[in-house]
């Protein structure tokens, strides 16, 4: 890509021989990044684009001869928000859709295997998800005492057991009572030994916090 950068764009980018690649970079305080995609010869001009973290698109062009480019932005029509969450206090990103976290190591492939979408508009949401310092399974701790709920995730009826030491919490009646029989020694005659509860949690899968 030509060295002569529109007037008033500012690309904080990672410079390679004639190209602007895609890799990622800090940008200085109250910048934002620029991420460029080489321009292309259409005839006489040399037409490229470029998006910024507001997800608008940059188009560039300038005659083949002349070393002024052109540009102009206009705004993608995808709206973010509307697929995923991230939730800064937990530092989780949440599909909305789903109403669970999910690792940004495995967006891309939930939201091909998830989610009725173009790759285009794929690409873009993983694109907007990368600003975020999101948490794995691993990194999250967990409080025993109760919490107000979590915008958009999902919320079920769980039950927890009442025994000595164990505050465990699952998410059936048959499961409860597994635990209680095989962890516990409960018997039917005993009556209930859990209470009904509000269950949350980020992840599903071997990272869920309560079993069904």
């Amino acid at each position: 890509m030509p060295s002569v950068i529109p007037r008033g764009i500012t690309s904080y980018n990672v410079r390679t021989g004639n190209h602007l690649h895609h890799e990622k970079s800090k940008s200085p305080r109250n910048h934002e990044i620029i991420t460029w995609r080489s321009p292309r010869n259409h005839g006489n001009y040399n037409v490229g684009t470029a998006t910024n973290l507001h997800h608008e698109k940059i188009i560039m062009w300038r005659h083949t001869n002349l070393s002024m480019w052109h540009h102009y932005t206009s705004r993608t029509t995808v709206n973010m928000s509307g697929y995923i969450f991230f939730n800064c206090e937990y530092n989780v990103l949440i599909c909305k859709t789903h109403q669970y976290a999910i690792s940004p190591k495995f967006l891309a492939h939930h939201l091909l295997q998830e989610h009725n979408l173009e790759v285009t508009v794929r690409q873009e949401i993983v694109s907007y998800a990368s600003q975020f310092t999101a948490a794995e399974a691993t990194q999250l701790t967990y409080s025993l005492s109760k919490v107000i709920p979590i915008p958009y995730l999902n919320t079920i009826t769980g039950y927890q057991c009442q025994y000595e030491n164990c505050n465990k919490i699952l998410g059936t009646l048959q499961s409860v009572q597994r635990h209680c029989r095989l962890n516990h020694g409960w018997k039917a005659k005993n009556g209930d030994s859990w209470v009904e509860t509000r269950a949350q949690t980020f992840f599903q899968g071997n990272d869920r916090r309560y079993e069904n």
